[in-house]
């Protein structure tokens, strides 16, 4: 079961990795409700055979933005399939999307916590497409420690409104 995950995780990232490199950017109105929704079920089948609880949770202020929904689908996933692996047999897996506010900016974070062991620089080798596919955006991938163990991987991009 490890080993098909991994498998869905590499052909998503070449997949990807291939779509970046031939094609521009094909910006259209994201709705962040329903690409949660969409990872969410990509991910299940992942989640039910590690035994990992899935949740999701949309920031009720994030209205739909301007993005390239099929490269930010494939990113969450990637990153989704990453924290599944991390979190474990009974572990917890996060989906987020909020809406940030500067004075001088706003900006989209999607991020995916896992309640792993921690290895926060392991996973950051693992998402380049991600990271490719933020940068492509004009936003930043992280990945960083969870409070209680585990990962925090937070893809942020600039809010573009349609």
């Amino acid at each position: 079961m490890v080993a098909d995950r991994e498998l869905r995780r590499l052909q998503n990232e070449l997949a990807l990795a291939e779509r970046r490199i031939h094609e521009p950017l094909k910006l259209a109105l994201v709705s962040p409700l329903q690409l949660l929704e969409e990872v969410e079920a990509e991910l299940a089948d992942s989640c039910k055979g590690s035994n990992v609880a899935l949740w999701t949770r949309v920031d009720i202020d994030l209205p739909s933005f301007l993005a390239d929904g099929t490269q930010l689908r494939s990113a969450l996933i990637g990153m989704g399939e990453t924290a599944v692996a991390a979190a474990g047999d009974g572990g917890e897996v996060l989906l987020e999307a909020e809406r940030r506010r500067c004075p001088d900016d706003e900006s989209v974070t999607l991020r995916v916590t896992d309640s792993g062991s921690g290895g926060a620089q392991d996973l950051r080798a693992r998402l380049p497409v991600a990271a490719g596919v933020a940068a492509d955006h004009g936003g930043h991938l992280r990945v960083d420690p969870g409070p209680d163990g585990g990962s925090i991987i937070t893809l942020q991009l600039p809010f573009v409104a349609g």
